[in-house]
């Protein structure tokens, strides 16, 4: 009821589970299919032991290491990544996967078997804490605004790619983000 009645002014749902045992499979499955029933965007940034707990979102981000232990496939190169990313769209059935890969940028994988590789924004890293809830944050805005997947993901990037150009668990700005997705 809580979830339903927070969804009446959302434009978005995002959950970000820590594992921590506050987001329970009933839990994200009410607040995606609330989502679903609204008509918009539902995303997550769960952990690997509580990936299942999302089935059916709009999007769910991960980075390379949760991909590789929820897959239980090694990711040392393109071909593995994305094999481990098909079988991890396939087994949670949602409408896209952005796997986070560091240096390497990240992987887009859409349910129509469509696969995008995005490429790093080039920057020095000093931190790269609260990059992974700026990644899935990001994203999620850019779907609600109606953007598609891998145009998201390329904002997603860029929002990424601007926090860790900064110490500790830092916030970007429009502008930070419009100059590197401009400089891409």
């Amino acid at each position: 009821d809580s979830i339903s009645s927070a969804l009446r002014r959302a434009d978005a749902v995002l959950v970000s589970d820590y594992d921590k045992g506050l987001v329970t499979r009933d839990i994200a499955q009410a607040a995606i299919r609330a989502a679903g029933e609204k008509g918009i965007v539902s995303s997550a940034n769960p952990k690997p032991r509580t990936l299942t707990h999302f089935e059916r979102a709009s999007a769910i981000t991960l980075n390379q290491q949760e991909a590789a232990t929820a897959s239980g496939i090694e990711i040392d190169g393109v071909a593995r990544l994305e094999k481990a990313g098909r079988k991890l769209l396939a087994s949670t059935q949602c409408a896209g996967l952005l796997i986070t890969r560091g240096a390497a940028g990240l992987s887009v994988f859409q349910a129509s078997g469509d696969v995008a590789h995005i490429p790093a924004v080039e920057s020095e890293v000093y931190d790269v804490a609260g990059a992974g809830d700026t990644v899935v944050s990001a994203l999620t805005m850019a779907l609600a605004s109606g953007l598609d997947l891998v145009n998201a993901a390329a904002i997603a990037n860029c929002a990424g790619g601007a926090v860790v150009r900064k110490v500790g668990v830092a916030v970007t700005t429009v502008d930070e983000i419009l100059d590197l997705f401009n400089s891409t």
